[in-house]
């Protein structure tokens, strides 16, 4: 079947069979594929059939389809013409998320939870004002109706009344397992079929006696199951309607057939099961949320270092707490949770919370160590200025994990911009570390510290230095120093491993330093190396705009030196998926590309 399936049109006239049939050849298909490729493998499992129906009933170009996140829209890739695989997630091939270049039946670049019911509110207050005949569907799962974002959007759509369709597909997990109030509310909802029972009745009622009986009738259902089930969605003024078998085809194609012929704003609750059709992946959705691939090549990273020493560290200090956002496996910081389950806390996807928590934390005596990726903590920058910035007493540590280039998931996850919003906050303290052995003593610094910390590593390995001295607040790192240095070159973070290879291979003497801080930065230490007036060159693995290079452009100045001054760094565009370390070659971060810039910046 699948090989008949190029577009959205070609499911309309398929049997149910045929779709059970279509469902398990796309999960077939995905199984392979992925396992290849890498990518979100358990989250699209646990979506065929919710995918299939929806393409079925609905006209998805007049009901453009929102999925939350998007990590889950490879099924809707495959049935909009985008079956080739082959490059997923790779450079030059299709997007692990939702792409507006990639198909016009993709609307937005998403990959952060939370806001579908914000896009999909907006595109039908847009539709309705050019009187389009438009209705999204909005398709968010993965614990993402918990975000706050969404909770905002679901009151106001409570309120406006909007025709909108929004699917719950509710399958317990985020990326880690889902926590709190509202998954175990979903959780525990009772499965009463006593609303689509009497929908069903109302349904032969109206073929004997017409449609006025059949919209009392289900008017009356609406009554009955507000009685029976009073819910949230209700009360917020959302039609409420479920839970639905979210694998059952013609259970979701009857429910969406209703749905189409009623205004909302609705609702449908789904259940369905993250992994379905491959038992290792039902059995571990976790570790299947996201597969590295055939190329993977296991090495330690910083995260591995991380997480060990957060152990440690947990051991020796009893008032350090650890907290997450739904990246528990992914920060690391599961291990810490087996060994102190009392001292860890994951509050979903609450990025905003997580960080107003640890300040209050903070300021009755406890240490919050809170691990978030860069990219996700840009969603909690408020609290970050009132909750923590500008309270006096606090001091909680902030652990990036994904900073910088991160690779396959692309321009959503790219943690490039941590350094400008968090070095403007006063009070704060930026630091990154060179390798392993750096993190780990940056760490326990952090935890001694009396001041908020940003401490940022990138989803990678790392090159071994020989030297790893002391950590001292707004102290750097000389790494390699020379009386007959050409160039003087400073660094930020684990990048400076590929500046160092690059300059061995252009065989010339150079001094080189880690600046370990990005706020306060040394400034003594950069003025004193750059006395010697050769040329000056940063290197960062951030965007140059508000990044390291910046603060050290204005340090030359300040000091009226005259050195010759060149930044690399990361350009003002987003950059595309793909492998690391195609992408950093594309930005001339790997060695062969500092290397080249060097050489043509030094005319040697």
């Amino acid at each position: 079947m699948i090989e008949f399936v190029n577009f959205p049109d070609d499911i309309k006239g398929l049997s149910l069979r045929d779709l059970e049939k279509l469902a398990q050849e796309i999960r077939d298909f995905l199984i392979k594929s992925i396992k290849v490729t890498g990518g979100h493998l358990a989250s699209n499992l646990g979506i065929v059939e919710l995918s299939l129906s929806i393409a079925k009933v609905f006209d998805i170009k007049k009901n453009p389809v929102i999925y939350d996140v998007s990590h889950q829209s490879y099924v809707h890739k495959i049935i909009t013409g985008r079956k080739d695989f082959s490059k997923l997630r790779k450079i030059n091939g299709l997007s692990g998320y939702t792409d507006p270049d990639e198909s016009e039946y993709d609307y937005f670049k998403l990959g952060h939870a939370g806001t579908s019911i914000s896009l999909g509110l907006g595109i039908k207050y847009s539709s309705d004002f050019y009187g389009n005949d438009v209705r999204p569907i909005v398709v968010i799962g993965d614990a993402s109706i918990s975000n706050g974002v969404a909770f905002e959007a679901l009151n106001h759509l409570g309120y406006s009344k909007k025709d909108l369709i929004i699917v719950l597909n509710d399958n317990q997990m985020s990326i880690s397992e889902t926590v709190g109030a509202l998954s175990k509310y979903l959780s525990d909802f009772m499965n009463s079929k006593v609303y689509l029972n009497i929908i069903n009745i109302s349904k032969n009622i109206s073929s004997i006696l017409g449609d006025c009986l059949k919209n009392k009738a289900e008017k009356m259902a609406r009554r009955i199951d507000n009685l029976v089930r009073p819910n949230i969605f209700n009360v917020l003024g959302i039609k409420y309607i479920g839970p639905f078998d979210g694998h059952n085809i013609k259970s979701l194609v009857n429910v969406f057939e209703y749905v189409k012929t009623h205004k909302g704003p609705f609702i449908v609750h789904t259940i369905t099961k993250k992994g379905k059709g491959l038992k290792e992946a039902e059995d571990n959705p976790s570790f299947f949320h996201g597969l590295p691939g055939i190329d993977y090549k296991k090495e330690e990273t910083f995260t591995d270092v991380f997480s060990k020493t957060m152990v440690e560290i947990g051991k020796k200090y009893k008032n350090v707490y650890a907290i997450t956002a739904a990246m528990s496996e992914g920060t690391g910081l599961n291990k810490f949770a087996k060994v102190f389950p009392e001292r860890y806390i994951d509050v979903g996807i609450a990025e905003e919370h997580a960080v107003a928590l640890s300040s209050g934390m903070s300021i009755s005596g406890i240490k919050p160590v809170v691990a978030i990726y860069s990219t996700f903590l840009q969603r909690a920058f408020d609290q970050l200025f009132q909750e923590v910035s500008l309270q006096n007493k606090v001091s909680p540590v902030f652990v990036l994990d994904r900073a910088g280039i991160v690779g396959p998931d692309g321009p959503t996850h790219h943690g490039v911009f941590d350094i400008a919003y968090t070095k403007v906050l006063p009070r704060f303290v930026l630091m990154s570390p060179k390798d392993g052995k750096e993190l780990e003593k940056m760490l326990y610094f952090a935890i001694e510290s009396d001041y908020p910390v940003v401490l940022r590593f990138p989803k990678a390995g790392f090159f071994n230095f020989d030297i790893c001295e002391d950590i001292s607040l707004a102290k750097a790192e000389i790494i390699e120093f020379s009386e007959t240095a050409v160039v003087n070159v400073f660094c930020y973070g684990s990048i400076i491993g590929n500046a160092f290879n690059a300059l061995r291979d252009l065989n010339i003497h150079f001094n080189l330093v880690n600046l370990r801080f990005a706020k306060p930065i040394d400034e003594e230490t950069i003025v004193k190396i750059s006395s010697n007036k050769k040329p000056i060159i940063t290197v960062e693995e951030h965007s140059l705009i508000g990044g390291v290079g910046e603060s050290i452009n204005s340090i030359i100045v300040k000091n009226k030196l005259s050195n010759n001054l060149l930044n690399i760094g990361l350009s003002d565009f987003f950059y595309p998926h793909g492998n690391r370390e195609d992408v950093l070659s594309i930005a001339g971060l790997n060695d062969a590309g500092i290397k080249k810039i060097v050489k043509e910046f030094l005319g040697i």
